[in-house]
């Protein structure tokens, strides 16, 4: 079940959006330039979902190739925060995580105060009016600057908030995507060279929507975890699952009781309900402990 989720949700979108990219690529004989930050971009929104610190030190050298794509295009302001934002910051992003993991490469993550975010709705207010017309003329002959103004914005506050560890980062993140797919697709409409912009901002849309789920149920399995102050990571291995595992299913072998129980994976918003199979798939065949969030066991006056 979990490689069949694995294939429909990471694989599968990956190669279909990989496959569009380099057609469009060839068909419309666009530059490498241009093709290049597209394609890493599918690796980066992997590991971004996963809240892998190394999402950052990977976007943050391919956000200056598309610095490069965006000045072609006289997206200045996206071109600007690429370059002079979006890259140091995600560096910086990556040092930071590594000071604050709470399990393999995965850094422990924060939920905003309803005071924070009102502060963080009205900077990004703030900072889309200076930008569309403060500086306007700094950026004259600019395409869209309405809407590349506002993804410039947006793409300050996901910065730093995704190098704060924030969840909140995602959903914006999200919000910006949305903007930014309108964006290429009245480019690639006047300029059809620019399809592959397309896909990868459609691509993005999906990946940042599921990283948003994802970070959400993150925070939550380590606020668990640390509830009072224990982690359940240093309490709990492999042997322990399946010496649990294994003494269930002797005493449902020699006792014919049936105990039901159901298990909840990190990865997916889904809990596996197990009515009428033996704890023999919990040991034998059971996956790693670490991609379970947690299991409950159905206790009846029969089974106790």
């Amino acid at each position: 079940m979990m490689w069949k989720r694995r294939i429909l949700l990471d694989i599968l979108p990956t190669v279909v959006a990989a496959t569009l990219i380099l057609y469009f690529a060839i068909s419309r004989e666009q530059s490498f330039l241009k093709t290049l930050p597209t394609l890493v971009t599918l690796a980066v929104q992997l590991l971004l979902v996963a809240a892998n610190r190394y999402a950052f030190l990977v976007g943050g050298i391919n956000a200056t190739v598309y610095g490069a794509a965006y000045f072609s295009e006289r997206l200045y302001f996206s071109a600007a925060s690429a370059v002079f934002l979006s890259a140091p910051i995600q560096l910086i992003s990556f040092f930071h995580w590594g000071r604050h993991k709470a399990e393999g490469h995965q850094a422990s993550l924060k939920i905003l105060s309803w005071r924070a975010r009102c502060l963080v709705g009205a900077a990004v207010l703030g900072g889309f009016l200076i930008c569309r017309f403060a500086l306007a003329p700094c950026f004259a002959g600019a395409a869209y600057p309405t809407l590349d103004a506002l993804c410039f914005t947006l793409g300050i506050v996901v910065a730093i908030l995704s190098a704060m560890r924030y969840v909140e980062s995602q959903y914006i993140s999200a919000v910006s995507c949305m903007i930014a797919l309108g964006m290429w697709i009245c480019i690639a409409v006047e300029s059809p060279m620019n399809y592959n912009y397309v896909v990868i901002s459609v691509y993005s849309c999906f990946r940042i929507t599921e990283a948003a789920v994802r970070w959400t149920g993150t925070y939550r399995r380590q606020k668990a975890q640390t509830a009072g102050g224990v982690a359940m990571s240093g309490e709990m291995n492999n042997t322990k699952w399946r010496e649990i595992g294994r003494k269930f299913w002797d005493i449902e072998c020699n006792e014919d009781i049936l105990i039901e129980w159901d298990i909840k994976f990190l990865d997916y918003d889904h809990v596996e309900n197990y009515v009428d199979k033996t704890w023999s798939h919990f040991g034998p065949d059971m996956v790693d402990y670490k991609q379970l969030e947690w299991l409950k066991i159905r206790l009846t006056p029969e089974n106790r």
